[in-house]
């Protein structure tokens, strides 16, 4: 592959990132607003949170990059900065991140897991927000909903850009067993003598 298709491809995975990153952002400072028993607004709360969403979505993006290139898992550390969507407010939304991401795994346990940890993290999502003599208004419960269409996005960044790696060196291990299985008869069939047949 070519250095200029290398880099048009990290440029539109970044730019999406970027424009993921963002929206994802505008929507999470809706549900914060949503499940806020006197909601405030400030300009300077939702750029933070924004630009904290940009980040990310431009790290996760560029971990992607290279797990598609076959690099080595040691560049998962470009995804570092997206722990920056677990300080403050977004601690909140940690246990929900977490439900979805097993959710989403394929194994039978951690998906039971997963469901297990969301419904728990539904029962408590009530005391969690706002006052205890608050009442539960359908606003909360609709920003409860978003908040987890957020966490879902978020879980399946961290996926993509995180899990199913298989650096070059992996890659080549797992091609050639396959290959060599495949042409075993043929190699069987070259070395084995051929019969004379009498006249």
């Amino acid at each position: 592959m070519s250095h200029g298709v290398v880099v048009m491809a990290l440029l539109r995975r970044l730019g999406a990132g970027l424009i993921l990153g963002v929206l994802t952002g505008i929507v999470a400072r809706g549900f914060m607003r949503l499940v806020t028993v006197e909601p405030e607004f400030s300009w300077a709360g939702t750029l933070l949170i924004i630009t904290i969403f940009t980040i990310a979505g431009v790290a996760l993006a560029a971990a992607y990059d290279v797990k598609q290139r076959h690099r080595s898992r040691w560049w998962k550390l470009l995804a570092l900065p997206s722990i920056l969507l677990g300080f403050g407010q977004g601690m909140f939304m940690l246990p929900g991140i977490l439900a979805f991401s097993l959710l989403l795994s394929r194994q039978r346990w951690m998906r039971v897991t997963g469901l297990l940890l969301l419904s728990a993290f539904l029962a408590v999502s009530k005391p969690l927000i706002g006052a205890s003599d608050a009442p539960f208004t359908l606003r909360m419960a609709l920003g409860v909903a978003v908040m987890l269409g957020v966490c879902a996005a978020i879980a399946t960044a961290l996926r993509a850009a995180l899990t199913g790696w298989v650096p070059r060196e992996g890659q080549a291990r797992r091609v050639m067993p396959r290959l060599s299985e495949e042409m075993a008869p043929m190699t069987a069939a070259i070395a084995a003598p051929r019969k004379t047949h009498s006249t």
